[in-house]
């Protein structure tokens, strides 16, 4: 799907008007209809674009279309860039649940933890005798009602949102890979989402690994046809403007 991403749109408007747990606006179709989707429900999303294209933006309006709908108690921001401008709107954010991380070497511990949080999370379900973490809230609330339950909290949903792949990629390619591979595949229960960007189409930062765990990918215009080939698995976003198009592949969609 052809899309164009619009600075113009309504974000208060459409994002609490969007039925979404967690919307992304994405922007509008070819016949200026609105297309929304669901961080909840297609779990992740890769987004490539070159330099001169407008991914590091879109990225940021992703962000932004999270966090209008969602409080800080509700939704959480883990944000990895690659330098101190990266992510510099969500400075001082009340939804960040730990600084800006822009030391890759850094960025590859906070993967582990993010793991490791994912399983405590997997034991706290599995003590509810729950799967999800909408079963697990639900189920602590009405166990809470009428006390206080002082040891089990409500558990946020979390968006970690990596922009320059490449960077992570060149410090530990093994460890970013199998992030991504759990992410995709066993994350989303527990409430974890990933958001995954890099300006590089090759098959050295977006590996095979990478490119199969995302069903949902966005690209934004790429150097040469094999490059669309290789992320979308057909050609086009080369012929793409530079920073009024992209292309958007996903099995959910709403609009």
């Amino acid at each position: 799907m052809k899309l164009f991403p619009d600075s113009t749109l309504s974000f208060d408007e459409n994002v609490q008007n969007s039925e979404g747990i967690l919307p992304l606006l994405l922007g509008r179709n070819e016949i200026c209809q609105l297309v929304i989707s669901d961080l909840t429900r297609i779990r992740s999303l890769l987004v490539v674009g070159g330099e001169n294209t407008s991914r590091s933006k879109f990225l940021q309006t992703l962000i932004l279309s999270t966090i209008l709908k969602t409080k800080p108690d509700a939704l959480q921001l883990i944000l990895i860039g690659s330098d101190v401008q990266s992510f510099s709107a969500f400075r001082g954010c009340r939804h960040l649940s730990q600084s800006i991380e822009t030391d890759p070497k850094a960025a590859i511990e906070t993967l582990t933890s993010v793991i490791a949080e994912m399983e405590r999370r997997y034991q706290l379900l599995s003590d509810l005798g729950v799967s999800h973490i909408d079963e697990y809230n639900l189920q602590l609330a009405n166990l809470s009602r009428g006390s206080v339950d002082k040891v089990r909290k409500p558990l946020p949903r979390v968006l970690i949102a990596i922009d320059e792949l490449e960077n992570l990629m060149e410090v530990d390619r093994g460890m970013t890979e199998k992030f991504a591979d759990i992410m995709n595949h066993h994350a989303s229960s527990t409430g974890l989402y990933l958001v995954l960007a890099t300006q590089y189409a090759e098959c050295s930062v977006v590996t095979g690994i990478i490119k199969a765990v995302f069903s949902s990918k966005i690209a934004f215009k790429l150097n040469e046809r094999k490059d669309s080939l290789w992320i979308l698995d057909q050609s086009g976003a080369e012929k793409l403007s530079a920073d009024r198009e992209m292309l958007f592949l996903s099995p959910e969609v709403t609009s």
